[in-house]
């Protein structure tokens, strides 16, 4: 049988029986299961079960997020270890920067395209830079951040040396803010 075949099998079983039962099978479908293709689309079921056996992780990327963040923030308090946390397309509130910034002290890395619901007066912002205080680099773009919200990071999170800013219509930078800018950001887009 062809594996393109049996990798259509497999994905209509649940994650769950793929990790526990198909993947013990046999060699041919144990390899099937290894292949990156299988898990493309990663269901709460597949991130879960990840997140349960991966305490030591130090990068994680997530193109789609839903459901406000909330399992994700669960898993945060899992990994201490975290470096880097890559989110696009989807929604995140300030409560959840909150708990991933407390619960990931080594974050150096965050990424955040198109995935908030900012509000008027940069809560997500001020998250930000009151838990996240030793970010490197710092990806907004698509935000609503204003220069209030900014210039709270830029105190907040003085290691940054990297900022993108693209797509953020609500910040004027000629003002006070060129001041901050001077202070270590190396790599800035907008």
């Amino acid at each position: 049988m062809p594996d393109e075949l049996m990798a259509n099998i497999l994905q209509s079983l649940g994650t769950k029986e793929i990790l526990k039962s198909a993947w013990n099978l046999c060699r041919t479908w144990r390899k099937i299961c290894k292949d990156l293709a299988m898990w493309k689309v990663g269901n709460d079921d597949l991130l879960e079960y990840i997140f349960l056996r991966s305490s030591m992780l130090k990068c994680l990327c997530l193109t789609y997020l839903c459901g406000k963040g909330s399992w994700l923030t669960r898993a945060a308090k899992r990994f201490p270890q975290l470096e880097e946390l890559h989110l696009s397309l989807g929604c995140m509130r300030a409560e959840d920067i909150e708990v991933i910034g407390r619960n990931c002290p080594r974050l150096k890395s965050f990424t955040v395209n198109k995935v908030f619901d900012w509000s008027q007066n940069d809560e997500d912002a001020l998250a930000i830079a009151n838990y996240m205080p030793e970010l490197c680099h710092l990806d907004l773009c698509g935000s609503d951040v204003t220069n209030d919200g900014l210039e709270g990071i830029l105190i907040g999170c003085p290691h940054l040396e990297s900022l993108d800013l693209r797509i953020c219509c609500n910040l004027n930078l000629e003002c006070n803010l060129g001041k901050l800018f001077t202070q270590g950001i190396k790599d800035f887009m907008m």
